[in-house]
């Protein structure tokens, strides 16, 4: 297994302008906002996911239990309307299922661009590297289009940075 250090971008060395290959950029750009909006994914998912069983358990569960006669049971079902409400409320403000689609879809399509850039496929056919430039001048104008793809995919014109 590799050493950490040499997969963590903190730890990179410097380079000389336009030194970068194909691999190289894929291996330390590509691949990591891949990893970064992978995580992201997941973790809204999860939330989302979570939040929405809990409100539709509670939801269900009041009526019935404003039918059956126990102890406490004014209090327990105000206390499960109340999570549910909250977590209903919560939703419409912390967007957890827009933020899973969206960081889902940025992901699949930075693995599309992946493929076709590797295959030189689609926007990256017949894209060769200039004469008299090293295999980086395929990446450099293969950076460059992924940029004005994602840029031009978002509605709002912009591209949700990776935040650590």
């Amino acid at each position: 297994m590799a050493d950490p250090m040499e997969q963590d971008w903190r730890y990179l060395k410097p380079r000389k302008l336009a030194s970068i290959g194909p691999e190289e950029y894929i291996r330390e750009r590509m691949f990591e906002y891949r990893k970064w909006a992978d995580g992201k994914a997941v973790k809204a998912k999860f939330w989302f996911q979570w939040m929405r069983t809990v409100a539709v358990v509670g939801a269900a569960v009041v009526p019935v239990l404003v039918n059956v006669e126990f102890p406490y049971q004014r209090l327990a079902t105000t206390l499960i309307s109340l999570t549910v409400v909250t977590l209903v409320s919560l939703e419409s403000v912390l967007h957890f299922g827009d933020q899973w689609k969206n960081y889902r879809s940025t992901e699949q399509f930075v693995a599309q661009e992946y493929f076709c850039f590797t295959a030189g496929d689609g926007e990256y056919k017949g894209l060769e590297a200039p004469a008299g430039l090293p295999a980086a001048g395929r990446a450099h104008r293969g950076r460059h289009r992924l940029g004005e793809l994602v840029h031009a995919e978002r509605p709002d014109g912009g591209v949700a940075a990776p935040q650590r």
